[in-house]
């Protein structure tokens, strides 16, 4: 909340979007950063999500000042022409994270708003209360394809890049992000095994319980002193914001008993990530 408010500068007169559903983690920005500081959250009802035009239209009389959403969102928006230069005239702050943003489909929208309004990427996973680092994107990162940092670590969040043996890596290598401080989630709900693998205590000292959150996300700090995300540990992906394990979903179709193996992976398209689905089956009919 203190650092929401710095950064962006909350009073009053803000007034948040309240796009993201309660039951996804970037409400969490929304709700506590606008009442916490004295703002306003604009509340807005599932059927007007079905409309983007009608979403962007609305938010514009609602003179919505700090609007957060998942790129693919700001891309579902931009493809079917739902955003004008004269709409979000109160809007200081596009604030997007959950995935990346695809460098055409950004340009895009800057090009229709221009930098009179300020643009964040920011990222992090629900265990360490979403968002634990931010960028301010500047318009020298339009000039190149290169995927925007996510910036630097917030107040009050720890964190370290580390390798296998969890050590730490050189200055400029890649390596798995591990985060800790109060914003750590104390672990999740009668999963002690997933627990012991994923929430383990800072490999840096045992001198005091000092638990940090292994992402699985692998970074870089750059020679910007800027972190830049570069994959993952395993094949997890991001669509709209959520997560999902490829591997979970090749069990699914394993399961069924005219399935003899299977193979899912995903593609981008512009900016919507796509799964497809290879299959082997018994019944070569039966697809």
């Amino acid at each position: 909340i203190n650092w929401s408010q710095k950064t962006f500068s909350i009073d009053i007169s803000d007034r948040f979007s309240g796009i993201n559903r309660m039951f996804f983690d970037n409400s969490v920005f929304d709700f506590y950063s606008s009442l916490f500081n004295g703002a306003s959250l604009i509340t807005i009802k599932d059927e007007l999500l079905l409309t983007p035009r009608k979403i962007i239209l609305y938010l514009s009389k609602k003179r919505c000042s700090i609007l957060f959403a998942v790129p693919s969102f700001f891309v579902y928006c931009l493809k079917l022409r739902s955003f004008t230069s004269n709409d979000l005239i109160d809007l200081r702050a596009f604030v997007f994270g959950g995935e990346a943003f695809p460098k055409n489909m950004f340009r895009q929208l800057v090009q229709i708003y221009g930098y009179q309004k300020e643009f964040y990427n920011v990222y992090g996973p629900t265990e360490s209360t979403c968002i634990c680092s931010h960028y301010k994107v500047k318009e020298h990162d339009l000039l190149s394809d290169k995927i925007l940092p996510i910036g630097k670590i917030i107040d009050n969040v720890d964190f370290l890049i580390v390798n296998e043996e969890l050590q730490e890596v050189s200055n400029f290598d890649i390596g798995e992000l591990l985060i800790g401080g109060s914003n750590i989630s104390p672990g999740y709900i009668n999963s002690e095994d997933l627990n012991l693998k994923y929430f383990i205590q800072n490999p840096m000292h045992n001198q005091f319980l000092d638990i940090f959150y292994k992402t699985g996300d692998l970074v870089k700090i750059d020679d910007d002193d800027n972190m830049y995300f570069h994959g993952r540990l395993d094949n997890q992906i991001k669509r709209m914001g959520f997560r999902i394990e490829l591997e979970e979903i090749e069990q699914a179709f394993n399961s069924l008993n005219y399935i003899l193996e299977s193979a899912a992976v995903s593609k981008s398209n512009s900016g919507i990530v796509q799964i497809w689905i290879f299959i082997t089956s018994v019944n070569h009919d039966k697809r």
